[in-house]
């Protein structure tokens, strides 16, 4: 799930066991939703993340959304693509502009609480 002894982008820290803080916390968030049976429903959102290095987000995504019933995966890019066969009713792919979508689907929701 990580490089063990690297340092983060987000925080560059590490703490004593040589780990980022940013990967324990997503270690937690895996353990606590994912790995370790899940009642409730969750959404793995991907907000533009390219086709470069796929084993960092995407592959595992697509993983957890297989492996979980529960789990439904949800992409959000500026390239059409698809979702691999094997999740193809357990996700959606969105193709367009990152800020304009989530502007347009803040403003939908917005207007589905009046």
């Amino acid at each position: 799930m990580y490089a063990k002894g690297g340092t983060s982008q987000f925080s560059g820290r590490k703490n004593p066991s040589g780990r980022c803080r940013f990967d324990r916390r997503y270690e937690n968030f895996l353990k606590k939703y994912l790995m370790n049976g899940i009642d409730k429903n969750v959404v793995l959102l991907e907000l533009g993340v390219g086709e470069m290095t796929p084993s960092i987000i995407k592959l595992p995504f697509w993983e957890m959304t297989y492996k979980n019933e529960k789990v439904f995966y949800a992409c959000l890019n500026q390239k059409k693509s698809s979702a691999p066969e094997h999740i193809k009713d357990k996700g959606i792919y969105i193709a367009g502009d990152l800020a304009e979508t989530l502007r347009d689907l803040k403003e939908n929701i917005a207007r589905k609480e009046m």
